[in-house]
Formats: structure tokens, C-alpha cells, sequence
């Protein structure tokens, strides 16, 4: 009987580690159609820059490719005449490929020279969305996303950028980084493929969400606070004075 106890133990545990573990594939599935991409391609779109993201995965590994095509207005002399015209600024391909480790982590690391930084700006941005795919991967994407609609409208990419303010892997579970160097840069990214991201985020918003409240409790307090104490002059003033002598006819 103790042996079938601990055998369900057992097999429960394993179920629950299971269905909390996720695969390259679903990383790459974010990265494709993840509200993460999206909002970043309208923030890009915005600046000039029409984006497209693609993730594949295969076997331990993923790879996500960029193309970025940018344009700026520039004001140039036509024909003698001031005119505004559009001028292509970048149109450059690049690509960005994460290994999945034995310790059930997700990592990019890429050293690069300031040449390569500067042929290539965009890699950068594309690499720090790593730790929010990692959130959105998860099951418990679906309670943050409450959070993100009630409290950060359109600010998607803003939050989390407040979330993970700093790469902290035993606390976060999620990070990126860049060390800058004399030579080159190293620019690294990595997840833990399981909840870990999340429910960091989690606890972030939860927090936020106890202190919104508390405000809005104390805000509600001081207005019955007021309307109260108006309402105690009000019938004050129409309380006739017992000290106050009256006139005989």
C-alpha cells in the first residue's frame, strides 16, 4: 500500500513538471503569432520600419530570423526646389538562434564587434523580446494578459520592460544582457522553459494590482471623509444657537 501511495506521488509530480515544461516549438509558436511580436512590429512600424519576424525550431534548437526595412523622410534640394522625400536607411536581414541546454534553458550568446553592431542595430531589439516570450509561452499567459488589459492598456512592451528591469535568472527565470567589452559586445538571452518567467510576472502585477487598490480604497476614504465633514457644518449652521437670546413682542 505505501509503495502505490508513493507511486502516485510519484506519477502526479511527473505530470505536473510535464505539463509546466515547454519545448522549443512552443517558443517558436510566440515568436510567430505572439502579441509580443505583434506589438513590437506596430512600435517599429511606427518609428518607419517595416518588420517580419520568423521562428523555427528543430530538434534543441530555434532560430529567429528578422527582416527590417526602414525609411526616413529627409528634406533634399529637387530640381532647385526644398523637397520631402523618402530614402530607404536600412534593408538588412538577420537572424538570432537559441540551444536548449540540459538544464532546461533556452540561451542565445553572441559576441559582436562594433562593425557588426553597427551594420546590424536591429539585433539588439529583436534579442531583448527573448525573457516576454518566454512569459507569453506559458499557461498562465492568459491570467497576466487580465493584468496587462486592466492596468497597462498598448503599453505591452513598456511593462515588461519594467518587469525585468535587470537580468536576475534565480528570480526571474527569464533575462537578457549585454556586456559591453574592448573588442566586442556579448549579447545574451535566456529563458527557463517552464513557468518561472511568468509567475515572476505574476507576482509583479498582483503587487501592483494590492497597491492600486489601496489607493483607490484610500482616495474613496477621503472623499467620504470630506462629504462627511461638509454635511457635519452644514448641520451645524442650521442648528440654532441654545446661548443665542431671542426677541419678545
Amino acid at each position: 500500500m505505501k509503495n502505490k501511495l508513493l507511486f502516485m506521488i510519484l506519477v502526479l509530480f511527473l505530470g505536473i513538471m510535464y505539463v509546466n515544461a515547454y519545448s522549443v516549438s512552443d517558443f517558436a509558436n510566440k515568436v510567430n503569432s505572439g502579441d509580443v511580436t505583434k506589438a513590437f512590429i506596430d512600435r517599429e512600424e511606427k518609428g518607419g520600419c517595416k518588420v517580419t519576424i520568423n521562428a523555427t525550431a528543430e530538434g534543441n534548437n530555434a532560430n529567429v530570423s528578422y527582416h527590417f526595412v526602414c525609411n526616413e523622410e529627409k528634406e533634399e534640394v529637387v530640381n532647385g526646389k526644398k523637397e520631402r522625400v523618402t530614402k530607404e536607411t536600412y534593408n538588412l536581414e538577420g537572424n538570432i538562434v537559441y540551444t536548449m541546454g540540459s538544464d532546461n534553458i533556452l540561451v542565445s550568446s553572441l559576441d559582436r564587434t562594433p562593425k557588426e553592431i553597427e551594420n546590424d542595430p536591429f539585433y539588439e531589439r529583436v534579442l531583448a523580446l527573448s525573457p516576454y516570450w518566454g512569459v507569453e509561452m506559458s499557461s498562465k499567459y492568459s491570467e497576466i494578459s487580465k493584468y496587462l488589459n486592466k492596468n497597462h492598456k498598448k503599453e505591452l512592451l513598456e511593462t515588461y520592460a519594467l518587469i525585468f528591469d535587470k537580468c536576475y535568472m534565480q528570480e526571474m527565470g527569464v533575462c537578457y544582457s549585454k556586456t559591453p567589452g574592448t573588442v566586442s559586445s556579448n549579447y545574451m538571452a535566456k529563458i527557463t522553459m517552464d513557468d518561472s518567467g511568468a509567475n515572476y510576472a505574476l507576482k509583479y502585477l498582483k503587487k501592483e494590482q494590492r497597491q492600486l487598490n489601496t489607493k483607490s480604497l484610500s482616495i474613496k476614504l477621503g472623499i467620504v471623509a470630506v462629504c462627511l465633514a461638509v454635511l457635519i457644518l452644514v448641520l451645524k449652521s442650521m442648528t440654532p444657537d441654545p446661548k443665542r437670546k431671542r426677541c419678545k413682542y
